[in-house]
């Protein structure tokens, strides 16, 4: 079961970015006119949190095992990206004013994008 789970970690988030980045442009472009129905936006949300939840399942038996410095501060930079992401995203459907909203999306957005880029580059491939 790990082995699809491992499977299915190394090759979500190629999906991730591709959805990640587009909904940022998005953003930017002002393209987004409902931030509380836009489904990219949630299916980008979905992505990211599936993704973290992956990651844990395949991390906490081996940090158990060998202590929880087994990965670095890789883990909890992934953490705090996706919640970024799940503020922004929050942050987003309570505002009115569309322009205000996509500078949240893009400002949160990019932030997480970062994160999670600075972290995984080198396990993505």
């Amino acid at each position: 079961m790990l082995t699809g789970i491992a499977h299915l970690h190394h090759f979500l988030p190629f999906l991730f970015l591709f959805l990640l980045i587009t909904s940022l442009l998005r953003a930017a472009a002002g393209m987004i006119t409902n931030f509380k129905t836009d489904k990219m936006l949630l299916f980008t949300l979905i992505l990211a949190h599936i993704q973290l939840l992956l990651g844990l399942i395949m991390y906490l038996p081996s940090a158990f095992k060998n202590g929880f410095m087994v990965f670095g501060d890789h883990p909890l930079s992934m953490i705090v990206g996706v919640a970024v992401l799940t503020y922004g995203k929050i942050k987003s459907k309570k505002i009115e004013d569309n322009k205000k909203a996509s500078n949240v999306i893009v400002i949160t957005f990019l932030i997480s994008l970062v994160l999670i880029l600075s972290r995984s580059l080198d396990k993505l491939f």
